[in-house]
């Protein structure tokens, strides 16, 4: 009988801990996708739009902030004004982009963007305002300007989000361990028992 109730209590165990990994994996990640030195370039008074993929795990859409990064590298909110505004479009059910609209953007909105949502931060996009002289544009000159001439590149540094997965393998891992420990120990103790009942029977 005893050996019936160590089975029991390390089925359960197992049950448990399968339980607990399954409702982890539920959590909801964000990720904000923009390939690293993207950069744009405009005219002072035209129209411009730049974009930041998101994907996401719920089908609700998510809250998409952008930021603008000043010389003193501290980021400040871009919020919508007269010239500026936001919109979001869906690419799939869990995937979309959200859009910084510059309807007739200015040299002072020359810089570094990043869009964030879900703790996610994207990539800089650098803008790069011009100004027509009439003899051809002439680039005002900008702190991040050595970014262009590169190729833009897949983000290959880790995010917020795979940071978050790397955290919970190594939370999950020691669990696992010890649920093995466990197992072995009371499968050990258990046919030790039922040796001894058997024993004693006879």
């Amino acid at each position: 009988m005893r050996a019936n109730i160590c089975w029991i209590i390390l089925h359960v165990c197992i049950w448990a801990g399968l339980l607990l990994t399954l409702n982890a994996d539920d959590e909801c990640l964000i990720e904000t996708r923009v390939l690293r030195n993207t950069s744009y370039k405009a005219v002072a008074g035209e129209y411009l739009e730049i974009k930041c993929e998101v994907v996401f795990c719920e089908k609700a859409q998510p809250t998409v902030n952008w930021f603008k990064r000043e010389k003193t590298d501290v980021p400040f909110t871009v919020s919508s004004s007269s010239h500026i505004q936001t919109e979001w479009e869906f690419i799939d059910i869990l995937e979309g982009r959200s859009f910084l609209i510059f309807h007739k953007i200015r040299l002072t909105d020359s810089g570094g963007y990043q869009c964030q949502s879900g703790g996610s931060n994207s990539h800089n996009i650098n803008v790069f305002v011009n100004v027509d002289d009439g003899r051809g544009r002439t680039t005002v000159p900008q702190k991040n300007e050595s970014s262009t001439n590169s190729e833009p590149t897949v983000n290959s540094e880790p995010t917020v989000n795979s940071w978050t997965y790397m955290y919970f393998a190594a939370g999950i891992v020691p669990f696992i361990i010890i649920a093995i420990i466990i197992s072995v120990v009371l499968m050990c103790r258990c046919q030790g028992e039922s040796k001894n009942e058997t024993q004693t029977e006879i």
